[in-house]
């Protein structure tokens, strides 16, 4: 019997049960924990060898050191990491509960039952959002976020599974790494630079697009097209994003500086989601400084409905023309846009090619159109 099948145990601890879950970076397998008598989740994680790189710090190593600072986090939005061993190779050992039944990766969600509405993609933005500040506090990125690592429970709850599986940068790791998805890829990233918290919101911005348009936000063929419309392309516009829009679009700018920071993307996904009637779970009691479940928000934010965020946070001369900024530059904690060096490709609130410019009042409106969700 091979180790790696049902009946297989690993590090004579683990045995095999069955398979969790399969995608395009491995299988996540239900063990039993001979020790302990529970089930857990084991996921090897992918090797990224590189040769010539001896004096930098080994993927192995990377890998123990985050899974020592997320194993103090002990986030409701994170599976619980309760073990790495080494048996013909690294294996990461994991909560089991998120990978069962009834949660499901976003991917399955949108491939079987379609996008989800703004205000329920805005819950599992902010828990995701809140999942990576955590992962960030403590010099954890995730480098890999992307709709098969959302996992959606009951009631709306969210986690974020995958920390650990992507082991090298883009652009100088082996190809299976990173790249293997790269329409979630920062345009940093694709370019070559290193991975950085704004990189991990950008992918969030990605697959929040993804959420609620049931497609990635660039569309090519080939994974070099791909790459090269994550660069210096632009997403398609959304038809379905709504009061999502601002974020999304925001997320999705190309300079790093001109993303928003976490607390104003934390900001606009908690008013989305903050209506009356926002269906929510009741999760264990979570550790400071956690997000609140879905619904449990402040009355005054719940006392504001989805649709008319934007409404309150863009002034009118948004709609009337102005001087080229995007409907997110309006938003706390977004920023003005940082003009691109001669050449560079332009900012994600720049009209794509064939539009009219910027100081145009027809196209300003058909922006702001789709941003809110407003009659043009």
């Amino acid at each position: 019997m091979g180790r790696v099948e049902p009946g297989g145990v690993l590090a004579a601890r683990y045995r095999l049960r069955a398979v969790l879950r399969r995608d395009d970076t491995g299988t996540t397998w239900l063990a039993r924990d001979g020790l302990l008598h529970r089930d857990v989740a084991v996921r090897a994680v992918p090797p990224a060898p590189r040769p010539g790189d001896a004096e930098r710090e080994s993927p192995h190593q990377r890998l123990v050191q985050d899974a020592r600072a997320l194993a103090q986090l002990d986030h409701p939005n994170i599976p619980l990491i309760l073990d790495i061993v080494d048996d013909d190779g690294t294996w990461m050992v994991l909560q089991a509960a998120p990978y069962r039944f009834p949660y499901r990766s976003l991917t399955d969600v949108l491939q079987h039952d379609g996008p989800l509405p703004p205000r329920r993609a805005a819950e599992a933005g902010y828990q995701i959002l809140s999942a990576l500040r955590a992962a960030h506090a403590v010099g954890v990125l995730h480098r890999d976020v992307r709709p098969g690592n959302v996992l959606l429970g009951r009631g709306n709850w969210a986690m974020l599974g995958g920390f650990g599986m992507v082991t090298e940068d883009a652009g100088r790791a082996a190809p299976e790494a990173p790249a293997a998805f790269p329409r979630y890829l920062a345009p940093e990233r694709a370019s070559g630079q290193p991975a950085t918290p704004a990189a991990d919101l950008w992918s969030l911005g990605a697959t929040l697009y993804a959420a609620v348009e049931g497609r990635p936000p660039f569309r090519a063929d080939g994974q070099a097209a791909v790459l090269t419309a994550v660069v210096s392309g632009y997403p398609d516009l959304p038809g379905r994003a709504g009061p999502l829009w601002p974020v999304i679009s925001g997320l999705l700018r190309k300079d790093p500086g001109a993303r928003p920071d976490a607390a104003g993307a934390d900001w606009l996904l908690r008013r989305v989601a903050g209506a009356r009637d926002a269906a929510g779970p009741v999760p264990p009691a979570a550790p400071a400084g956690a997000a609140p479940p879905p619904g449990g928000l402040p009355q005054a934010d719940q006392d504001a409905a989805a649709p008319a965020v934007a409404a309150t946070a863009v002034p009118a001369r948004a709609r009337d023309g102005g001087h080229g900024e995007s409907v997110a530059d309006f938003i706390p904690g977004f920023g003005p846009r940082r003009p691109g060096p001669a050449g560079e490709a332009p900012g994600h609130g720049d009209p794509p090619p064939g539009e009219p410019p910027q100081g145009d009042g027809r196209r300003r409106r058909r922006w702001f159109s789709a941003a809110t969700g407003d009659a043009p």
